[in-house]
């Protein structure tokens, strides 16, 4: 075969290129890239490589402080709930001391229990309002009976030492061996009345005609009722 002018071979007709050979070596190689990627992530998926058991677990200062905002948040709730039970306190307060009152009630929390309370205390003066007047007026008609009772008892008093002073001067009149026999039949207390309301001669005659004892008896209960 003639070599062409300038002394260069001639390119054979239907050779490859050297591009065509490289890409041609690249197919096999991405596919298999491709192949690789896709196995990866159905692995991951079925055995669960990316889910959420396999998240760390937080460590112990983490832990740690969220105990630590969690219990603050209770603080404050505690401490807004003692705040809310003194005001409490402080409006039922002027109500005074109450019979059958609930002690230590924690369920005041609601708008709802605090007025229940209330009419709860008001219910409950106003009850007691109502006795103490009905007792006033007991009281009140039991001292208007007592001065009724103690007026009769005077009059009565009256009345009876009235008659024995009549008595008296019915028995200074008679003879002194009539009026023995009479005041023998009456009782100690009655003639030691009798007597004292008498003249002290008339008392004295009287006295002489009994007998000894029953002049003793009569002369000791009138010494105790001048006493007395």
């Amino acid at each position: 075969m003639p070599e062409p002018e300038g002394g260069s071979p001639a390119k054979v007709e239907g050779s490859p290129s050297p591009a065509a050979g490289s890409k041609s070596k690249l197919i096999p190689i991405l596919g298999a890239a491709i192949v690789f990627v896709v196995f990866v992530i159905i692995f991951s998926l079925k055995y669960g490589v990316f889910s959420s058991s396999n998240v760390k677990p937080p460590t112990a200062e983490q832990a740690a402080r969220a105990d630590s905002i969690e219990a603050a948040k209770q603080a404050d709730s505690i401490v807004a709930a003692s705040r809310e039970l003194d005001a409490y306190d402080r409006l039922f307060s002027d109500f005074g001391e109450t019979q059958g009152l609930p002690e230590n009630d924690a369920d005041t929390t609601t708008v709802k229990d605090s007025v229940a309370k209330v009419a709860w205390y008001d219910s409950q003066k106003a009850e007691i309002t109502q006795k103490m007047a009905q007792i006033e007026g007991e009281r009140a008609q039991l001292q208007s009976l007592k001065s009724e009772v103690e007026a009769l008892l005077q009059r009565k008093k009256s009345m009876e030492e009235g008659n024995i002073t009549q008595m008296a001067k019915l028995y200074e009149g008679m003879a002194t061996e009539e009026v023995v026999p009479i005041l023998e039949r009456l009782t100690d207390a009655q003639v030691s009345i009798m007597i004292s309301k008498m003249k002290k001669q008339k008392a004295a005659e009287v006295l002489g005609k009994m007998s000894p004892e029953r002049a003793a008896k009569i002369t000791q209960y009138i010494l105790s009722m001048s006493e007395n």
